[in-house]
């Protein structure tokens, strides 16, 4: 049986280095509905040793961290996927909804899927 699940993606306000714009405003002008991310580890994170981080390939092949799969979320994510991810396998997650002030039209979240059988 086929379960969908999702997440949050947390950090998705703050900029990468050398943008001017915040990731969530870049996933808002140039990601479309049902795009795929890729989710990586990052197990040298300063911060979360479990660190799962949320990757938007760009059509040059270049990787764009857009965030990471918030904390709370890290520990069963990492237990359900590391082992995968350690053999080589990427998990595919893909847009579900980007949340929008209705009020000024600002971007405020963006929710990802994926499922799991």
């Amino acid at each position: 049986m086929t379960s969908r699940k999702t997440f949050n993606v947390a950090g998705i306000t703050h900029r990468n280095d050398g943008m001017k714009i915040t990731r969530l405003e870049w996933v808002g002008k140039y990601v479309m509905h049902g795009a795929k991310f890729a989710l990586e580890r990052e197990p040298d994170n300063e911060w979360d040793k479990n660190a799962i981080k949320v990757i938007h390939v760009l059509k040059s092949g270049k990787k764009m961290c857009i965030g990471y799969v918030p904390n709370r979320a890290n520990k069963k994510l990492a237990d359900e996927f590391a082992p995968l991810m350690d053999a080589g396998w990427v998990p595919v997650v893909t847009l579900g909804m980007l949340y929008v002030d209705d009020k000024t039209g600002e971007h405020r979240g963006l929710q990802l899927r994926y499922e799991t059988r």
